[in-house]
């Protein structure tokens, strides 16, 4: 049975993403800026015009680490996730006094709208937060016996707290031979390959 696929969006080099990988998912990454050490199958693509385009129902073309192209539509992925640039919550950014854009909310609009579990990761607010996350949870890398010392918040929802009544939830998902992202589940997404075929 192959892993249910996570789309890891502002994927930056991967750090995320070997998590939810050796957790047992199959991840695919979505960064605006080239990301030569991401491990996984990339796009490189700002993050809310990916999800802006998978919610219209575009299929959006990865590619591995050989260069190999792999196809992949909403329909057919478990869980998004994503852990937004925070420099906008820092005590850095109150000290250079930059202005950086506020995403967690637009993120999190396009992640409720996309129907599938989610998660959105940031730093600990330095003092008011003017892009908050939702009753987060706070984990650090101590809890689980690692030598990283960094709290981290964790907004979550769906299958993280209760089942998803989302259909397009699969087990078995795969890359078919023609690599795009299939499912062995009945789908009504039609694939790229499939659209040339009927013609």
């Amino acid at each position: 049975m192959s892993a249910p696929v996570i789309v890891d969006f502002y994927c930056c080099e991967g750090g995320a993403s070997a998590g939810y990988a050796a957790a047992g998912f199959s991840v695919v990454g979505v960064d605006r800026d080239p990301q030569p050490r991401y491990p996984f199958p990339f796009l490189q693509m700002d993050a809310l015009e990916a999800m802006d385009r998978l919610l219209a129902g575009e299929w959006l073309t990865f590619h591995t680490k050989n260069g190999m192209p792999l196809f992949a539509h909403i329909s057919l992925m478990a869980a998004w996730v994503g852990s937004p640039p925070c420099q906008a919550r820092t005590k850095a950014q109150k000290i250079q006094g930059r202005e950086h854009p506020l995403l967690i909310a637009p993120t999190r609009e396009r992640f409720i709208r996309s129907g599938l579990p989610y998660v959105i990761e940031n730093v600990v607010p330095d003092g008011f937060d003017p892009d908050p996350l939702m009753d987060p949870v706070l984990l650090c890398g101590e809890m689980f016996e690692i030598e990283t010392y960094r709290h981290r918040l964790f907004e979550r929802t769906s299958i993280w707290k209760h089942r998803s009544t989302r259909s397009t939830w699969r087990g078995r998902q795969r890359w078919g031979a023609d690599q795009c992202l299939v499912s062995t589940c009945t789908s009504s997404a039609t694939s790229p390959a499939s659209i040339a075929d009927a013609r």
